[in-house]
């Protein structure tokens, strides 16, 4: 799959543009002075285009998974569904798959990627075994884990718990605060096959499950350049020191996402990387 950082294009929603101009501006600026176009996609219900949008696998070939994930059913979410066949952005080579799955829900880096069983329960009439090869195959992957979903998160999306550093490390939010030692102890069950990078996060101070605010996890990465979530609270200086460790060759840019977090998504959720 092609890696967000080799990517010298990113896709925001108009949405939210208008709903959080210092967001978007913010990354509209930065990026265009690395030369990494920015589009805005119109037409759509809320600012989450990571998940509706196509997996990128070459730089001719994308798939589109079926966009219809359980919580879209809820009246609570229902009216902010955006169908992707509305969308006037056309793209070569997309391949359309009947397996239900939101690009949040995949955290890839080159041949290897991750989904939560969230995946399962989203495609009850597949079987398991069916699943996993054909998002294997169609994604030209070598292996696929499948790590356990957080217990309170409604979209029980990959995107909010691990993150590719390489082929063989993770960063990891550390989730023993809000999840309990059982479920801590499952999920790194699940990613024994890699190094991982644990990542502070406020999580466990929100009092609304829907609520992201306190996670640098979900960031932009784009070229050399990394937009990381700030909250104007103590953990942001550890945590951003750290990805500044990690990530030694990159630019990191903080970007106030108080407000944007607080709608259950952020910066990762709220955009979408493409190589033209």
């Amino acid at each position: 799959m092609v890696n967000e950082q080799d990517c010298n294009s990113l896709v925001l929603t108009s949405l939210l543009s208008k709903d959080f101009p210092s967001i978007a501006n913010s990354i509209s600026i930065n990026c265009r002075k690395e030369n990494i176009q920015v589009n805005f996609l119109e037409e759509c219900n809320d600012y989450w285009c990571r998940d509706f949008m196509p997996l990128q696998v070459t730089k001719d070939r994308f798939v589109q998974f079926t966009f219809n994930p359980a919580y879209y059913k809820s009246p609570k979410y229902h009216h902010l569904k955006t169908d992707p066949a509305n969308l006037n952005f056309d793209l070569p080579g997309v391949v359309k798959s009947e397996i239900v799955c939101d690009g949040g829900n995949i955290a890839y880096y080159g041949s290897k990627a991750i989904v939560t069983g969230r995946i399962f329960k989203d495609n009850r009439g597949l079987k398991k075994e069916f699943i996993i090869e054909e998002m294997t195959r169609l994604l030209e992957l070598e292996s696929l884990y499948v790590i356990p979903s957080l217990p309170y998160d409604v979209t029980g999306h990959a995107d909010g718990m691990v993150r590719f550093i390489d082929q063989h490390t993770l960063f990891i939010n550390d989730a023993r605060l809000f999840t309990g030692i059982n479920y801590w102890n499952k999920l790194l069950k699940s990613l024994e096959s890699f190094n991982l990078v644990l990542l502070l996060n406020d999580l466990h101070k929100n009092d609304c499950a829907d609520d992201a605010t306190g996670d640098y996890l979900n960031m932009i990465m784009i070229g050399n350049l990394i937009f990381v979530p700030e909250y104007n609270n103590q953990t942001d200086r550890l945590a951003h020191k750290l990805i500044e460790k990690v990530f030694q060759k990159h630019t990191i840019i903080p970007v106030k996402a108080n407000r944007l977090a607080s709608k259950c998504g952020i910066l990762h959720c709220a955009s979408w990387n493409l190589l033209q």
